[in-house]
């Protein structure tokens, strides 16, 4: 699966960016000035790996996206 629509929404918007899956799951990225999609380690907010275009999961549909 590609990137949710909420994920393809801030593509154009560099910044840190928080993904709710739900009330209790959530995990933080960073898209970068070329759009690139970085996760984020939620310790110390570093670049952990950059996320597949392609490689998501079916369950991400219903997140949501928010400032970090």
């Amino acid at each position: 699966m590609t990137p949710p629509q909420c994920v393809l929404d801030v593509l154009d918007k560099p910044g840190r960016y928080k993904f709710l899956q739900g009330d209790e799951w959530y995990w933080f990225f960073e898209v970068d000035a070329t759009g690139r999609i970085f996760q984020l380690n939620p310790h110390n907010m570093k670049r952990d790996g950059i996320l597949s275009k392609n490689g998501w999961n079916e369950c991400a549909a219903s997140g949501r996206v928010e400032p970090a």
